[in-house]
């Protein structure tokens, strides 16, 4: 008997161990709140209405958990121009009370030493599975948390996506030593945690596409807090049992999840998706705070001024890839549309933190040396990645034609006269970036001249960043600025049309009716004489440690492409991508047949 006894008290124990959630009794259900948000890209404003909600249901319920799906930098410079670059973000999200952030892609972007930094001011962990940092600078992340709520305990795995040359969507510079395991392979070796806990939530920066496959893949998940292709979902998106929620970007949102968990297991979920502009009260004291973060008097500083709005992927890349072509005097540049960062610059000041929303990486800026071939397939590659036009261009127009399946089969490009490329010309060419992937995986590209970083600027320094300010290229008296006429275009032919249509058109105004029609967009300095202007900010601006040079560009107008390029048939699709420009993004462009 005493046997027997002593066999029933072990497996009681054994089995709380295991257990553990069982321990909750039976009776009323447990209510959990998870707060969540993703993909701020240091955008502050709206934390101090975010804690607000936060504090609010603290105040009436005892579990409330505040969540990121990761990239919680870049985006905002009062956040990653400062000298402890990112710690403004960390700070503010500390005082808000985050208890766990998924590590993304553009957390990289802060450098391995600067992430290790702020990892260890955060209150909160960073969590990531399928990250291995054994033989990087790297701290090693955890892969999941647990979190109490009174008796019962919530795992949160995190995963990380990873693009087609499996690394998360980073500069490689910024991932040495690091090794990456594809996500919801790794993800799987963690189902014991639904076992262990009877919950499981999936905190993930995948796009919202790899969350679908990781629902159907692991229907252990009870949710998935997503992140990455900046999706909003009004209503969560159910894959059988499990729901996927995602709040967009910008902390314009915050999803509300309440879970009722009874006897180690979810019983019921509710979900709101609640837009910050209509959270009335505001923490005074993280408001404050913001609004010191916001004063710096620099980036305030107004450089150019715009007679009109630059608004859209086309015009905003005309206006960085006209800046690097004419500085650099490159015969064409390249600009993805992953690297534009905000919609649009309203007419008016142009600030120095505008230019770095536009452009937040400061990458250096390339010279290669390249034949025709090789730039057609550049082209080629950079549509067979996204399926897709992706990159903006200055002093060509091209054209994409696809076979059935949806692949580039030919690049039609014409400089700015209508003139084919000369096949046996080399061309100075500057891509998206040296490191991006683009030129570097294209098909037949090879580098035959070590690319040439630009010594030729202010001051002699070894490499320059991209555009900081509005580079004039002609000014006439009193500061205006002549647009100069370096116009491009974008275009998209479906093998079953019978010509070409336009997808994107380089004008750099607000709309366009058809051939002959070139309205510019002008912009011109704030002070009479441009070039001293200029000079006066760069030699400024050089002096800090994250800027090696500022560099910019003047908007442009682009002349009329040949009368076939804007023939129009039978009613076309426009196809567009979504807003910014991560890779793996679930609203896709569409290549329609016929178009």
């Amino acid at each position: 008997m005493k046997i027997l006894n002593s066999f029933l008290i072990l497996s009681l124990l054994l089995a709380v161990a295991v257990h553990p959630v069982y321990a909750q009794k039976s009776g009323k259900p447990t209510e959990i709140i998870i707060l969540h948000t993703n993909d701020m890209h240091a955008k502050i404003d709206n934390l101090a209405k975010l804690a607000y909600l936060a504090d609010s249901l603290r105040k009436t319920h005892p579990y409330v958990f505040l969540m990121a799906a990761g990239d919680n930098f870049t985006g905002n410079p009062v956040v990653d121009m400062v000298e402890d670059k990112g710690y403004p973000m960390i700070d503010l999200m500390n005082r808000c009370g985050f208890n766990v952030t998924a590590i993304g892609n553009h957390e990289f972007d802060l450098g391995q030493d600067k992430l290790n930094a702020r990892m260890k001011q955060a209150s909160f962990p960073f969590i990531s599975c399928n990250i291995d940092a054994s033989a990087a600078l790297l701290r090693q992340p955890k892969p999941y948390i647990i979190l109490h709520a009174g008796k019962l305990r919530i795992p949160v795995l995190g995963i990380i996506e990873l693009g087609q040359n499996g690394l998360p969507d980073s500069h490689p510079s910024k991932l040495s030593g690091l090794k990456f395991t594809e996500g919801i392979q790794k993800a799987k070796g963690y189902s014991w945690l639904k076992s262990n806990y009877g919950i499981l939530i999936g905190l993930t920066h995948l796009g919202v596409e790899g969350d679908e496959k990781l629902a159907k893949e692991m229907p252990q998940f009870d949710v998935i807090i997503g992140g990455h292709s900046h999706t909003t979902l009004k209503l969560p998106m159910m894959v059988d049992s499990v729901m996927i929620v995602q709040t967009g970007s910008s902390l314009k949102n915050v999803g509300k999840i309440t879970l009722l968990v009874q006897n180690g297991k979810v019983t019921g979920r509710k979900y709101e998706l609640i837009p910050l502009a209509d959270i009335a009260g505001s923490n005074a004291g993280i408001r404050q705070l913001i609004d010191k973060y916001n004063d710096n008097k620099e980036l305030d500083r107004v450089i150019a001024r715009a007679e009109a709005p630059l608004i859209g992927e086309n015009e905003l890349g005309s206006l960085m890839t006209d800046a690097l072509s004419s500085r650099l005097q490159a015969d064409f540049a390249f600009q993805n549309t992953g690297g534009i960062r905000i919609s649009s610059l309203p007419a008016g000041d142009i600030r120095l933190k505008d230019v770095y929303r536009l452009d937040p990486f400061g990458n250096l800026a390339v010279v290669y040396k390249m034949n025709a071939a090789e730039i057609k397939s550049l082209i080629a590659n950079s549509y067979n990645r996204e399926k897709a036009i992706d990159l903006e261009v200055s002093g060509m127009n091209y054209s994409v034609i696809t076979n059935t399946d949806g692949k580039c089969k030919e690049v039609i490009m014409l400089d700015n006269s209508g003139n084919p490329l000369d096949p046996t010309r080399e061309y100075k060419l500057l891509p998206a970036d040296a490191d991006d992937g683009v030129a570097r995986d294209a098909p037949g590209l090879h580098r035959r001249d070590a690319p040439a970083r630009n010594h030729n600027t202010a001051g002699g320094l070894a490499g320059i960043h991209r555009y900081v300010i509005i580079l004039v290229q002609h000014h006439r008296p009193g500061g205006r600025v002549d647009p100069a006429d370096h116009g491009a275009g974008i275009h998209h032919q479906h093998p079953t049309a019978g010509h070409r249509q336009p997808t994107r058109r380089r004008t750099g105004a607000d709309d366009f009716t058809g051939p002959g029609k070139n309205s510019g967009v002008v912009l011109h300095a704030a002070g009479a004489d441009v070039r001293r202007a200029v000079d006066l900010v760069i030699k400024t601006l050089a002096t800090r440690e994250h800027i090696d040079l500022a560099v910019a560009g003047a908007a442009v107008r682009g002349p009329a492409a040949p009368d076939d390029l804007h023939r129009v048939g039978s009613q076309v699709q426009i196809p567009q991508r979504a807003a910014r420009g991560d890779r793996n993004r679930v609203a896709r462009p569409e290549v329609l047949v016929g178009e």
